[in-house]
C-alpha cells in the first residue's frame, strides 16, 4: 500500500469569498435543495433544512442519543460524550496548570528518587 502524500502548500487557501463560491456553486448544481434550504433557514435540527427532510431517520437516531445522552447524565452525573472527547475539555486546563507549573519552577516529586 502506498502512502498519501500531503503538501499544505497544494492547499487553497479559504477565506469569505470561498464559501461564497461553494454557496453558489450548490445553488447551480441543487437548485431545489437550495431553494428548500432557503425558505426554512429556521429549521434548526442540527442539519440542513433538505438534509432533514431526506434523511428523516437522521433526526430519529438524534432524538434517541439525546434521551440516552439525558438518561447518562442524570445517573452518572456526565454523558459518553465527555470521555469521547475529553481531550477538547482537559486541554484549556492543562493548558493554564502547565503554565503556573512553568513560572512557579515546580520541581520534580521526592518519591521519583531512591533514598
Amino acid at each position: 500500500m502506498s502512502e498519501i502524500e500531503f503538501n499544505i502548500d497544494d492547499c487553497e487557501e479559504i477565506t469569505e469569498d470561498t464559501f461564497k463560491n461553494w454557496r453558489k456553486d450548490f445553488k447551480q448544481n441543487h437548485p431545489i435543495q437550495y431553494w428548500f434550504d432557503e425558505h426554512f433557514d429556521w429549521v434548526k435540527l442540527g442539519y440542513a433544512p433538505h438534509y432533514s427532510v431526506t434523511h428523516p431517520f437522521v433526526l430519529l437516531e438524534d432524538l434517541f442519543r439525546k434521551i440516552k445522552w439525558a438518561y447518562q447524565r442524570v445517573k452518572y452525573d456526565h454523558d459518553e460524550r465527555v470521555s469521547w472527547s475529553i481531550d477538547y475539555w482537559l486541554n484549556p486546563i492543562m493548558i493554564k496548570e502547565l503554565n503556573i507549573l512553568k513560572n512557579n519552577k515546580q520541581g520534580v516529586p521526592a518519591k521519583f528518587f531512591k533514598s
